[in-house]
């Protein structure tokens, strides 16, 4: 995690900060939010997923495991899939690409999406409790 005075960008402190209070695994290292890799993702997204219960059953068998995500489409479908849901559930726009994120660009726009999920959570716990 970013210690004060640290020279880690905004961004990943920001990031570290709100989806470390929700989520221990995995750890959201600085390189691995500087540059997040597919299986990272998905490891984050499947935590979230197990912590709160935001989207159960979004994924089929295989998707579940990082694994068996091995070429660009689907990785692809995976990204689309969980974005979609976030924006339906909080009614906003992502700026996040997934095509972008496949290919490892757009760090910031992809950390923004994590910052997101923490949102989400709020959100899910707020419904749960008014229902």
């Amino acid at each position: 995690m970013a210690e004060e005075g640290s020279d880690d960008p905004e961004w990943v402190v920001a990031t570290q900060q709100g989806l470390g209070s929700l989520i221990k695994r995995p750890k959201l290292t600085t390189p691995l939010l500087m540059k997040p890799p597919f299986r990272f993702l998905h490891d984050v997204v499947s935590e979230v997923m197990r912590t709160c219960g935001f989207a159960e059953g979004l994924y089929d068998e295989n998707e579940t495991q990082s694994s068996k995500i091995k070429d660009k489409e689907s990785k692809l479908a995976y990204l689309n899939k969980i974005s979609s849901v976030v924006e339906l559930t909080l009614g906003i726009t992502l700026e996040m690409r997934p095509a972008k994120v496949v290919a490892g660009m757009e760090p910031e726009k992809t950390n923004q999406f994590l910052q997101v999920r923490v949102r989400v959570r709020v959100r899910v716990r707020v419904r749960v409790r008014v229902r």
